[in-house]
């Protein structure tokens, strides 16, 4: 069984991950160790980072906005260990989520167990 990568995820000081470090970025980044974390995301639009396409999400608890790559909320989408409902117009995805990186672009992303 191949071991899942290890690696740490950039927030800033106020605890919001970050999408993007670069190296001017040093002085005002927390690196943390990738963890798992359950949340409601509601659904709060899509847009381009640096060099992919992305799902904005913002937990219901915290209101944090995190962004997804078009690849992983694919997976969330098809996810039975997921929850997904429509109330009032609003999309909300609850379940545990992780982080990841692809290239020098983080993002959250489903976990899910197969």
């Amino acid at each position: 069984m191949a071991k899942k990568p290890t690696y740490q995820i950039p927030f800033n000081k106020q605890g919001v991950m970050q999408d993007y470090v670069g190296n001017w970025a040093n002085d005002w980044i927390v690196w943390k160790d990738n963890f798992e974390f359950d949340a409601t995301l509601l659904f709060d639009g899509y847009g381009r980072g640096r060099s992919s396409a992305v799902i904005m999400l913002i937990d219901d608890k915290t209101k944090i906005r995190y962004q997804m790559f078009l690849s992983t909320f694919d997976d969330l989408m098809r996810s039975k260990q997921h929850k997904i409902e429509q109330n009032d117009g609003v999309i909300s995805f609850t379940g545990k989520f992780t982080f990841c990186k692809k290239g020098t672009n983080y993002a959250m992303k489903p976990v899910i167990i197969k």
